[in-house]
């Protein structure tokens, strides 16, 4: 399907995505990103696929693209965080959790009750930030 159009391919790939075709996907926001080279959603939802896919430092490299774009957008700070979280690395995690927090409040209810975050939840940082104390 020849097009132009970097929507094109960027639904295409959230269509692949959810289809959990990770591979295709990664390559539709791939030729998304080769027409519109500041395109941040398909920078962040090609880190979803690369998380998907098992290739961490891909993920985080799309990412950190997306908030250097996009700084604002919650959801990649929260992504960000997670993947920060599964390496265990709670300077990181802290940092984007800061971030996500000062952007929406509401992100904080999402830390204080995802189960995958409990390990970090016990650092003395994330409490106070979390106001857990």
């Amino acid at each position: 399907m020849p097009s132009d159009n970097p929507e094109t391919y960027h639904n295409l790939g959230l269509s692949n995505e959810h289809l959990e075709k990770y591979q295709k996907s990664i390559s539709d926001f791939t030729k998304a990103l080769s027409l519109r080279q500041h395109f941040h959603e398909a920078y962040y939802n090609r880190g979803v696929s690369y998380t998907h896919f098992g290739q961490s430092e891909k993920a985080l490299s799309d990412f950190n693209e997306a908030v250097r774009l996009c700084p604002k957008d919650t959801h990649v700070y929260y992504n960000l965080e997670f993947k920060y979280s599964l390496q265990h690395d709670i300077e990181s995690y802290v940092a984007n959790m800061t971030q996500a927090i000062k952007l929406d409040k509401i992100t904080r209810e999402l830390w204080q009750t995802d189960n995958d975050l409990e390990w970090a939840r016990q650092d003395e940082k994330v409490k106070k930030l979390l106001g857990l104390e």
